[in-house]
């Protein structure tokens, strides 16, 4: 394995390691950690669940899926997110995935399965976009942040290949049939704001559902995915609040 995504995977330890065991529960959920929904002693394929309370009863399910570019982190990035989700009403699947290069993505859905598009009658919640749009980091739409465009395109070389990049960029598969979705950037995120405020201005054009939002900070700088690695701020939880809306009303 390249020696860089062994750093890069320390790196997010590091940095998240104290945020994460400061408070394990702030907001006093019932955690069921570590359940594997394979049998094959991976902690890859291990999930946490967050109910509000031990015996909750049935509620709508939140899944996350952590982010890291399919490279680094794992789903304790997510925890006090996922848990503040749950003291609002929901049953919270927190999961943990294979890593590349561990995993092969291309290889894992199909260059030609249509990975990103949705046709599913469902409910899409997407807490920051970048986890959708992976096509917009690729050929077609780099970054203005050069350095993180190059460690990208180093280390994903699923992104070099032309038919991936193809079907992954969402003027391919987003269309006005596509499900409806929520997203939220802030104008601080110098990693994809711009790509983020790019695919929103996309969908609007083209008449494909969904709602925007964009947070600012009133005492604190909002950095990437804001909502999720610090949902105590004032500004996280109310972006939080606003997703947990559009879903409840989109579930109906």
């Amino acid at each position: 394995m390249n020696p860089i995504i062994h750093i890069i995977r320390w790196a997010q330890v590091r940095a998240n390691a104290p945020r994460i065991a400061a408070n394990p529960n702030p907001y006093g959920v019932c955690i069921r950690a570590d359940l594997p929904y394979r049998d094959d002693g991976n902690p890859d394929h291990t999930l946490d669940v967050y109910s509000p309370a031990p015996d909750a009863p049935r509620l709508p399910v939140i899944v996350e899926l952590h982010g890291g570019g399919y490279l680094s982190c794992s789903k304790e990035i997510n925890a006090q997110h996922g848990q503040y989700l749950a003291s609002r009403g929901f049953h919270v699947v927190n999961m943990n995935y294979t890593l590349c290069p561990e995993g092969d993505l291309i290889h894992a859905t199909g260059k030609s399965a249509d990975f990103f598009r949705v046709r599913k009658p469902a409910v899409t919640v997407k807490s920051y976009a970048a986890s959708c749009p992976q096509g917009s980091f690729a050929w077609r739409h780099l970054p203005r942040n050069l350095p993180a465009t190059l460690g990208f395109l180093i280390l994903h070389k699923f992104t070099l290949d032309r038919e991936y990049a193809r079907h992954s960029a969402y003027d391919y598969f987003m269309d006005a049939g596509y499900p409806r979705v929520w997203f939220c950037a802030t104008p601080t995120d110098k990693l994809l704001y711009s790509q983020i405020r790019r695919m929103h201005e996309y969908m609007v054009a083209h008449n494909i559902p969904h709602e925007y939002r964009e947070y600012t900070s009133h005492a604190r700088r909002l950095e990437h995915v804001f909502n999720i690695l610090r949902p105590d701020y004032p500004e996280s939880r109310a972006a939080n609040d606003d997703m947990l809306s559009f879903f409840k009303n989109t579930a109906g």
